[in-house]
């Protein structure tokens, strides 16, 4: 990597984390050659050697400021009419009992690993006075998220305790 860096590659393009790990075209090339051999750095791409014996190239991105980012804005397009018939076909989820929610709480409480440094869902640090919260279950152990994480992995959760517990 330092050879990269000496290319004048940014930091960003190398050890960038994503804020979830589902958007690996977020991912700096460092976090993606993990302890696989480097065969050539050049200020245009890295190119890594897999355990196959292919080469597997991670290239720069654009910097220019007339580039027009089509992945980016074919992405969005996607997700926007994604989103929109995902919200007009599915139904909402029938409704549950006080016993049934209690069900679902002890499924998610039951899968939590002890995690209090940062946030589990992004993994970044809490800054001072920034809003967390805080989940434990009987076995002691305690999960820290970020608000804003929390109410997106608990929906995510919920619609996977449905489902294994016959629910959905």
């Amino acid at each position: 990597m330092a050879e990269a860096e000496r290319l004048g590659w940014p930091k960003d393009e190398l050890y960038a984390a994503p804020p979830l790990w589902a958007r690996v075209d977020l991912c700096g090339a460092g976090l993606l050659i993990g302890d696989r051999e480097v065969g050539a750095v050049t200020a245009e791409a890295l190119r890594i050697k897999t355990e196959s014996g292919s080469i597997l190239s991670f290239y720069r991105r654009p910097r220019s400021s007339n580039a027009i980012d089509i992945a980016g804005a074919l992405a969005a397009r996607i997700t926007a009419r994604a989103t929109a018939t995902v919200s007009r076909a599915l139904p909402d989820p029938p409704a549950l009992s006080s016993a049934d929610h209690a069900r679902i709480d002890w499924w998610i409480r039951s899968r939590l690993t002890d995690w209090r440094d940062n946030c589990w869902v992004c993994r970044r640090a809490f800054l001072p006075g920034q809003e967390k919260t805080a989940i434990a279950n009987s076995a002691g152990a305690e999960t820290h998220f970020h608000r804003s994480c929390y109410a997106e992995w608990r929906t995510e959760q919920e619609a996977l305790a449905r489902k294994a517990l016959g629910l959905a």
